[in-house]
C-alpha cells in the first residue's frame, strides 16, 4: 500500500526521487492522461499516470521540470502561466520515496498532441470509476485534486 504524507514529513529512510507533472485537461473538459509503457524498467509500468517526470538536478525547479517533460512527452509547450499548482506530496514505494509537485493545465489542444512515451489515455471525468485501480498513486492524488479544482471553477 502506498503511504501519502506531507512534503518533508519523514516516514522512511528511502532514497528520494523528485518529480513534477500535471493533469492535462482538453478544451472540451476531457482528462488527458498517460498510459505508461508496459516496461518493467520504468516506474509504474502499464499504469495510467500523469504527464511529467524526474527533475534532472537541484537547479531544475518543479515548474521547469513539468514544462520540459510535458513538451518531451506530448509535443505541447505549455505557457509558463498555464500551470496551476495543485499540491506537493510524498509517496513511499518499496525501494524509493517519490516527492512530487503536481499541477493542472487547462485548455490543452488535444488534437495537436504527439505522444512520445506511452499512449494517450483520454477520458471524461465522470467515467473514471472503473479506472482508479489502474492508476499510479501520484496520478490518483493529482486527478482527485484536479477534479475538485475543476468542480469549484464550474
Amino acid at each position: 500500500m502506498t503511504e501519502f504524507s506531507e512534503i518533508g514529513a519523514p516516514t522512511t529512510e528511502l532514497p528520494a526521487k523528485h518529480v513534477a507533472g500535471a493533469v492535462l485537461v482538453s478544451r472540451t473538459g476531457r482528462l488527458l492522461l498517460q498510459l505508461r509503457d508496459d516496461d518493467p524498467n520504468i516506474d509504474n509500468p502499464g499504469l495510467i499516470g500523469i504527464f511529467g517526470g524526474h527533475r534532472e538536478d537541484a537547479d531544475d525547479g518543479p515548474l521547469a521540470c513539468a514544462r520540459r517533460e510535458i513538451l518531451e512527452e506530448t509535443g505541447y509547450c505549455v505557457p509558463r502561466d498555464g500551470f496551476e499548482f495543485l499540491a506537493q506530496c510524498v509517496t513511499d514505494h518499496p525501494r524509493f520515496r517519490t516527492c512530487a509537485t503536481l499541477y493542472l493545465v487547462r485548455h490543452v489542444p488535444e488534437r495537436s498532441l504527439t505522444i512520445t512515451e506511452g499512449a494517450l489515455f483520454t477520458i471524461e471525468p465522470g467515467q473514471l470509476e472503473p479506472h482508479w485501480r489502474r492508476m499510479s498513486a501520484v496520478a490518483i492524488l493529482a486527478v482527485r485534486i484536479a477534479l475538485d479544482r475543476l468542480r469549484d471553477a464550474a
